[in-house]
């Protein structure tokens, strides 16, 4: 999954670099996006759970009891994370150098490869929401 991790960095910063140039900080913004699909996964975790205890426990209201600070903290690991994952010591200079000679066939592949993962974990977060109010009622 790291493979994900590092493509998605580099898209999002090469994409960040070409639309508003190195003082919008791309790195940074780039590390956001990946943490921001961390806690898409994370969400999805979350749900799974809660499906779990709603079926087998009969727990109604786990969702309604996680504290907001809980939800903000865990999106401030998931950006530290990716910060000394990507930006740290400048570690994105290593993944730009990676990538930066694939051929427009590969390119095209891995980004299909890409859009289907985040796109899939948006679609997943929406059908286990659907089948966490179908358990409640």
């Amino acid at each position: 999954m790291l493979e994900i991790y590092k493509y998605l960095y580099y898209r999002l910063y090469t994409w960040n670099l070409k639309l508003h140039g190195k003082n919008d900080m791309p790195e940074y913004n780039s590390a956001f996006g990946v943490a921001t699909l961390m806690g898409f996964q994370s969400v999805i975790i979350i749900l799974i759970v809660n499906i779990y205890i709603i079926v087998f426990y009969d727990i109604k209201d786990l969702l309604d009891n996680i504290p907001k600070s809980l939800l903000v903290g865990s999106m401030i690991i998931f950006f530290i994370i990716s910060y000394f994952w990507f930006v740290h010591k400048k570690k994105y200079l290593n993944i730009i150098e990676e990538y930066k000679d694939e051929t427009k066939k590969i390119r095209i592949k891995k980004l299909l490869v890409l859009w289907v993962v985040v796109l899939s974990h948006i679609f997943i977060i929406f059908l286990l929401a659907y089948i966490s109010k179908k358990a409640l009622s």
